[in-house]
């Protein structure tokens, strides 16, 4: 079973794995790392549904100062992830590392919180499984706290035996 956003305050760097079945905790999840990030003193790279996104700027909005906004940087996951047509592990990594390089301040790498979605019915786990493999390797080499939130019933067995596997922590609604 997964954990609460609240018992992972004191994560410094990490790859966690979120498996949402609530879209209302979900954003309210979503906007506590953010927060959370911004009290550190970090900068956060959100990568969110084009659903989501205007909700979430919509609250952002109303809680941040505008000279903060500065230090958060939102992208749409669709264009991130299918940048070459498909769900290719080389060109979201390098898009991933160039995103973060950006944000990145002496000592304070960026935290990310990514929503994986792709375009077929049912991911490829070998993508995923390779996707996620390299993912976990840039993130503990650059130290940085990363969140994958994928939605449950999206998640075959195999899928979610893959993704467990290559989390360092669970966290769930």
């Amino acid at each position: 079973m997964g954990q609460p956003i609240e018992e992972l305050r004191s994560l410094k760097q990490g790859h966690i794995l979120y498996k949402y079945e609530n879209e209302v905790k979900y954003l309210s999840n979503l906007l506590s790392f953010i927060m959370l990030g911004l009290k550190r003193q970090h900068r956060v790279l959100v990568v969110e549904s084009e659903k989501n996104l205007p909700k979430l700027k919509e609250q952002l909005e109303s809680l941040i100062p505008v000279d903060k906004m500065s230090e958060i940087l939102l992208i749409n996951n669709f264009d991130f992830y299918l940048l070459n047509g498909d769900f290719h592990t080389h060109t979201i990594v390098n898009h991933f590392s160039n995103q973060t390089m950006v944000l990145d301040q002496v000592n304070k790498p960026a935290w990310t919180w990514a929503h994986v979605e792709w375009s077929s019915q049912e991911a490829n786990c070998e993508l995923v499984q390779k996707f996620e493999f390299k993912a976990n390797e840039v993130i503990h080499k650059e130290r940085r706290l990363s969140v994958c939130a994928y939605p449950l019933e999206r998640l075959t067995p195999k899928l979610n035996s893959i993704l467990s596997n290559n989390h360092d922590y669970l966290l769930s609604d």
